[in-house]
């Protein structure tokens, strides 16, 4: 009995030291030293706090944004106040729930609490994160530092153009145009003495707080402020946060919240984070065998292209006419006429066509944004229905647009909005229209729909609020999987109502 005893101290030892050391509980791991705090997740670190390098840190700044042509400039002034958060105590870890305070040494009034549940799930690979700040003063800036290895590749943050692997560098989290040209080059700085339209090597239509790793796991951020995600040290991820605090009780509180995901490979890390951001619906057959023929200029030129493309061969499943609204000639050439009801001067009998081509195999699809030409039909409409984004000083919001003056509509659940995409367009055969735009809202504009939200937030939300629009007019039509939108913009989220 003995001897077996003895042959198992070491066991005993080794169990003895994981209880004292650091505290395993199934997939979490603290390990709470006195120089520091380690915390992994499936043997993946996630933060290493300490004195000298915490994983908070909070400050106050202010940022000027300003627009050109849906291009933006976020220029950060100066930081009046920078407190990291540098002292820490394991309040509990119990199962698979961790919760740490911080506190400044600076300031003792200003403490943070850390928050990481692993929810009852089969597999147990997904990690909540809640991370708040409490103080009497009213930081604005939160910067966390997730942990990170030399040698570790990322990918993410949205649409990015430039990189693929996105360590070296830096990415904001705010949604405009691409720009012309990219970072600096040739094209970039032509672009930018013609109008302000280069683009930087970040700039995107579709960014999103979040990135997926080669060890296996990801990040979603659930925030739509200005953020930037950072990878440029070799040992951090940073993320960096405007933050809206709340005042209650005289005291300025904000959250950052979080969830990661690990999987045993890159295949199921993909799939996780998919099924948490929203997944598209299958696209029609028809998307995937034949072209979709892009033309313009009215019904009989749209049939002559298909012909000629027949002609010749071409298997056309779709045809494509941007300018089904009618046409505005402009100092810029021939430009759509944004009022989003078919032209029956410009296309006629476009009706009669669609059931052609329709039986023909071949789908009829169009354009549409969320902002309407001053004075068109619609515009008209639209200022006597609650659904315009609307200035501060409660004027319909009006921003020239390449020579001639549009309106910014459309984000207003209760708005008319749905119903006229559903008769002017899916009830007219349509099967699919590029739902365009949505990154172009300034900051001195906000819509009437009720959502208590500051700007930042609703310049990132609207190309979500735009994609849940499209997706309700499929729904009440009962076309979702037939019918086709397609965006260019998109934020957090949006991915699951896109189609």
């Amino acid at each position: 009995m003995s001897g077996a005893i003895g042959m198992l101290w070491p066991i005993f030892s080794l169990f003895a030291i994981l209880v004292t050391s650091g505290l395993v509980h199934g997939q979490l791991h603290v390990e709470d030293g006195d120089e520091e705090l380690v915390i992994t997740f499936h043997g993946v670190e996630v933060f290493r706090h300490s004195a000298v390098d915490p994983i908070l840190t909070l400050a106050i700044a202010n940022s000027e944004i300003t627009e050109v042509n849906g291009m933006f400039q976020i220029s950060e002034d100066e930081v009046s106040m920078l407190i990291p958060l540098s002292m820490w105590w394991v309040i509990s870890s119990e199962g698979d729930h961790v919760l740490v305070d911080l506190v400044s040494t600076d300031n003792s009034d200003t403490r943070a609490t850390l928050e990481l549940l692993v929810p009852t799930l089969p597999n147990g690979d997904e990690l909540h994160m809640v991370l708040t700040y409490d103080s009497l003063l009213e930081f604005n800036r939160m910067l966390v530092k997730l942990s990170a290895t030399e040698e570790e590749r990322v990918f993410g943050a949205g649409e990015q153009y430039t990189y693929f692997n996105l360590r070296g560098h830096h990415f904001p989290i705010w949604t405009s145009e691409q720009g012309i040209g990219r970072d600096g080059g040739i094209i970039a700085n032509a672009s930018d003495l013609d109008g302000q339209a280069g683009g930087e090597y970040y700039t995107t239509y579709y960014p999103q707080a979040s990135f997926i790793s080669d060890k296996k796991y990801s990040w979603v951020f659930e925030d739509y402020h200005y953020m930037i995600l950072n990878f440029t040290d070799e040992a951090h991820h940073e993320v960096y946060l405007h933050c809206s605090p709340t005042l209650t009780s005289s005291r300025y509180t904000a959250t950052l919240s979080g969830h990661m995901h690990w999987g045993p490979d890159m295949i199921s890390v993909v799939s996780a984070l998919a099924n948490h951001l929203g997944r598209q619906p299958m696209l029609p057959d028809w998307v995937m065998t034949g072209a979709t023929l892009g033309t313009e200029f009215g019904t009989e030129e749209m049939l002559a292209d298909y012909e000629l493309a027949k002609s010749f061969g071409v298997n056309v499943s779709a045809m494509w006419i941007q300018d089904w609204s009618g046409k505005i000639d402009t100092l810029f050439g021939h430009r759509v006429y944004w009022n989003w009801r078919w032209n029956q001067t410009y296309y006629p009998e476009l009706d009669l066509a669609i059931e052609q081509l329709a039986e023909e195999g071949v789908k009829v699809t169009a354009y549409l944004n969320p902002h309407l030409i001053e004075d068109s039909e619609m515009y008209q409409r639209s200022t006597i229905a609650p659904c315009l984004t609307i200035e501060i000083f409660k004027d319909s919001y009006k921003s020239c647009f390449g020579v001639f003056y549009i309106i910014f509509v459309i984000v207003n659940p209760k708005g008319s909005d749905k119903d006229e995409m559903i008769s002017n367009m899916i009830n007219l055969g349509i099967k699919g229209w590029m739902a365009d735009f949505g990154e172009y809202t300034r900051l001195d504009m906000f819509s009437d729909n009720g959502l208590n939200m500051d700007q930042e937030t609703l310049h990132n939300m609207l190309p979500v609020a735009w994609a849940e629009c499209v997706r309700e007019a499929l729904e009440l039509s009962d076309t979702l999987g037939e019918v086709v939108p397609y965006m260019r913009s998109g934020a957090l989220h949006s991915s699951g109502n896109q189609v």
